[in-house]
């Protein structure tokens, strides 16, 4: 796991202090060591020189997980010099592929996974690159057809930016990797917009001009030719209908074989790996597993927080100690959001509107103290229906047959009654009705029934924006390209069963741009790599196969993935509600960060790409008790990146 940089020039060299700067802002990815590689076209072509501009550049910064001998360095070349690679990530089937160049008489250097990819690539081409299975960006340079190559796996685990101007490409793991090469242009509007109204920025967007990320699964070419896209991987969705037949022991024994098979891949290392231990389903049969496979006592890493509803650190003691494993546990409290969030919002190279990345950060630190490598349980939710919006979009669908009466009716009664006594009757019928658990329901309930008229992936999209059509309004925020974004999510799915569009709509959105966006940047700030085996095209393409009942029943998701946790851990963990990882930002917005969100939002107000009025208003009826919380946060973490750019 590490960071990469670096370009390919066509018509002009490049001063090699431009590489040194787009190193600088990806070294924290790398802190076990820097290299670079420049090379100048001439009469014999492109050729490695020690200084003076360059026509193309590779830069590496180094975390050492696999041969952590000198081996194991990069840039990396095969034997002639013909092929440079710099590489971030890790290929779990790396050995099964190395096994067969061999018997093909491929020589290796090293027992690193990243020289396959330039021995593969010299024996089938880009081609090769569509069977590697594990989380990876990385750039080849191929000197002989002057061409460079940028891939990124299928699930976009690991991030690729890039930025083409002038016959010239930079490319880097993170955006102000890119920006240190002069490439780019100012904040885009366009994506400010998108942001607000999504929490996250999707790929191929970036928050700045002429910078772009590389999709998920693609491999892209710069030549001569200009950039084209060789190719896309897209990994195994689910079926447009799901079987209705029940869940069988067959189903959870089969599960259980795919989980185990998927986490002993994801072990391969020579440095120590640990688990981070939510204490949900998740986290919880990944670290079983691992202690199943692991000879050694297996590290364990919690975050706790002052919430009854999002902490489940008293689950995760438990489930530490029918594990087995050595279990470290670090509390966030009000204090210390207000001493760390601004710093590490301000350090994100692209702003985040998603709380849960400070208690990410701080259990990331908590397991760096020890380890260099964790597994993480993030991916359930998305491929196992787990998440209380999967629940509401079907009875969303149920409830569409209302149309425009229902859309209506939802509407006068937000106005009428106001949130405070629909959050109170919702309280109350939900045990008696078996509903979702919900945080702040009149706000969700009335938009979502509003949105009974619209198309079903805006209906959809509703669940998990942050920013409302109504209040980006007030805020002078145009929504079309945010709608437009949900609408290209779900192309193909239109007509799918509910769980089956929502699933389709998360692997391709907020999966990859939030969820796994906040995991890379939270653990490689401190130089550790998170591996995520829930996230593997095996486990995806079991997920896809399984019946409906064996995903959902009522309000309760991951039913499979309970019924193995069951097994391990009995009934009472295994039933234990989702709480999700994060923070209560509506009441510590009004609370202990009160001062920090109006000071920020003050600074905000005055970059005018938001209303001030807007963002005064916003702020008034949320002290009075309305949840505008998500996207308040969301302006909060684009003003703390603003400031950090201009740092």
């Amino acid at each position: 796991m590490c960071g990469i940089a670096g370009w390919f020039s066509l018509l002009r060299p490049v001063d090699p202090a431009v590489l040194q700067r787009m190193l600088g802002a990806i070294a924290h990815r790398g802190p076990d060591g820097l290299g670079s590689l420049l090379l100048r076209d001439g009469d014999g072509g492109l050729r490695p020189v020690e200084q003076g501009p360059a026509h193309a550049a590779l830069g590496h910064a180094r975390l050492a997980i696999m041969d952590l001998s000198a081996d194991g360095n990069e840039p990396m070349s095969n034997a002639d010099g013909s092929l440079w690679l710099t590489f971030n990530g890790e290929i779990y089937n790396f050995e099964t592929l190395r096994l067969e160049l061999q018997r093909r008489g491929h020589t290796f250097k090293s027992r690193c996974d990243a020289e396959v990819l330039l021995h593969g690539y010299a024996e089938s081409g880009p081609q090769f690159f569509q069977r590697l299975e594990g989380m990876y960006a990385f750039a080849l340079l191929d000197v002989k057809a002057r061409a460079l190559l940028l891939c990124r796996d299928m699930f976009g685990i690991k991030p690729l930016y890039y930025s083409e101007q002038d016959g010239a490409l930079a490319f880097a793991s993170e955006l102000r990797g890119v920006e240190n090469s002069g490439f780019t242009g100012d904040v885009d509007p366009d994506s400010v917009a998108l942001f607000l109204g999504l929490g996250y920025l999707p790929a191929p967007h970036s928050m700045v001009q002429r910078a772009r990320k590389v999709m998920p699964g693609a491999c892209l070419r710069f030549s001569s030719s200009g950039l084209e896209t060789l190719h896309v991987r897209v990994p195994p969705l689910p079926p447009l209908h799901r079987e209705t037949r029940p869940m069988t022991a067959k189903d959870v024994k089969t599960t259980r074989e795919v989980l185990r098979e998927s986490v002993r891949a994801h072990l391969m290392s020579d440095v120590e790996v640990g688990t981070l231990l939510s204490g949900g389903v998740d986290s919880s049969v990944v670290s079983a597993a691992m202690v199943e496979l692991h000879d050694a006592p297996v590290r364990a890493f919690t975050i706790a927080v002052d919430d009854p509803d999002l902490d489940e650190s008293e689950q995760a003691s438990r489930a530490a100690i029918k594990l087995g494993v050595r279990h470290h546990t670090r509390r966030v409290t009000p204090a210390d959001v207000l001493a760390r969030l601004p710093a590490i919002l301000q350090a994100l190279d692209e702003p985040l509107a998603d709380a849960s990345i400070l208690p990410t950060r701080l259990v990331a630190e908590l397991a760096r103290e020890h380890v260099k490598v964790v597994l993480s349980g993030d991916g359930g939710d998305e491929l196992l229906g787990g998440y209380t919006r999967h629940h509401l979009t079907g009875l969303l669908d149920r409830w569409r047959v209302l149309g425009i009466v229902g859309s209506t009716a939802a509407a006068t009664l937000g106005r009428t009654l106001g949130e405070a006594p629909i959050n109170a009757a919702y309280a109350r019928l939900a045990p008696l009705l078996g509903l979702p658990v919900l945080k702040s329901p009149a706000r969700k309930l009335v938009a979502a029934a509003q949105s009974l008229t619209d198309a079903r992936a805006l209906s959809y999209g509703r669940m998990f924006r942050v920013g409302f059509p109504a209040e980006l309004d007030q805020l002078g925020v145009a929504t079309e390209t945010t709608q437009a974004h949900l609408m290209d999510a779900a192309r193909g799915y239109e007509q799918a069963d509910a769980l089956s569009l929502a699933q389709v709509m998360d692997l391709r959105t907020w999966l990859p741009s939030d969820i796994l966006t906040k995991v890379d940047r939270a653990s490689m700030a401190v130089g550790l790599e998170a591996r995520v085996p829930l996230i593997s095209p095996s486990f995806a393409a079991h997920a896809a196969s399984l019946p409906l009942d064996a995903l959902r029943r009522g309000g309760e998701g991951k039913r499979v993935l309970r019924a193995v946790m069951a097994d391990r851990f009995g009934d009472v963990l295994s039933k234990a509600r989702k709480r999700g990882f994060g923070l209560p930002m509506q009441a510590w917005l009004a609370g202990p960060l009160k001062a920090w969100r109006e000071d920020t939002l003050a600074s905000l107000a005055t970059r005018k790409l938001v209303s001030a009025d807007g963002i005064r208003t916003l702020q008034d009826v949320h002290d009075r008790g309305e949840d505008h919380a998500p996207l308040l946060y969301a302006m909060c973490s684009l003003e703390m990146w603003l400031q950090g750019r201009s740092r």
